[in-house]
């Protein structure tokens, strides 16, 4: 899991460092890199600020891929994440991938003489790849094991197993639709109705999961009450 990972997010932050190299070299005249341009504009990802978001991206995503590596090696119940690892190798590769379109958009757009064309292809792009990983994930949620790791992580699942298979099976049907509503959405809809259909649906999904977690731990005799231990 650790190697295939370490892979692909080589190849990633290796693959968004030429796309800045690439959008760095035909940038119009005066966009650089600059902190203090990227805070004053307002969010706004266009000339130095984009160029600027686009460089920090490969150190983000190294970053992640440390995060990745360090926890199965510090996290209880190791052995349990170990098993149902394949959820977690494609969460860690999902994130990697949507970084990479992240920066394409941005470098795309910044070498457009009309940035609007390239840049929301880019970012429908993005949005696309992350609905993709999730309706993968969503399809192995039920098939995790109790972990500190991955998955619904809330007091009640983690020392239930009852309420986190139940919560993982509900976790699974309700991101799996999610994300295949937001994959369609993402190039059939203006960027904008996507909060509408991908962003709030899966926070309320969220939050659904986090009290039905509850639910079901209150309703297990068998919960866990002392010190948690691998299965």
């Amino acid at each position: 899991m650790i190697r295939q990972g370490i892979l692909v997010s080589l190849v990633a932050v290796l693959l968004i460092a030429s796309l800045f190299g690439w959008a760095a070299a035909g940038a119009a005249p005066g966009v650089r890199f600059s902190i203090a341009e990227l805070v004053a504009n307002d969010g706004r990802l266009v000339g130095s600020a984009a160029l600027t978001v686009l460089a920090l991206l490969a150190p983000l995503a190294a970053g992640f891929a440390l995060l990745f590596v360090m926890l199965p090696r510090i996290a209880p119940l190791r052995a349990n994440l170990e098993r149902g690892s394949r959820p977690y190798l494609i969460a860690w590769a999902g994130i990697q991938l949507l970084l990479l379109a992240l920066a394409w958009s941005l470098a795309t757009g910044i070498r457009s003489a009309a940035p609007g064309g390239s840049a929301e292809m880019g970012w429908r792009f993005a949005m696309a790849i992350g609905c993709a990983t999730l309706v993968l994930v969503a399809d192995l949620l039920p098939k995790t094991r109790r972990n500190f790791v991955f998955g619904v992580l809330t007091p009640w699942t983690l020392s239930s197993d009852l309420a986190w298979e139940k919560t993982h099976r509900l976790a699974g049907r309700l991101f799996m639709l999610i994300g295949i509503a937001g994959l369609v959405s993402s190039f059939a809809l203006d960027p904008e109705a996507l909060l509408l259909t991908f962003v709030l649906p899966a926070v309320a999904a969220a939050l659904w999961c986090v009290v039905y977690s509850y639910a079901v731990w209150r309703s297990d005799a068998g919960r866990l009450r002392g010190e948690i231990e691998d299965e």
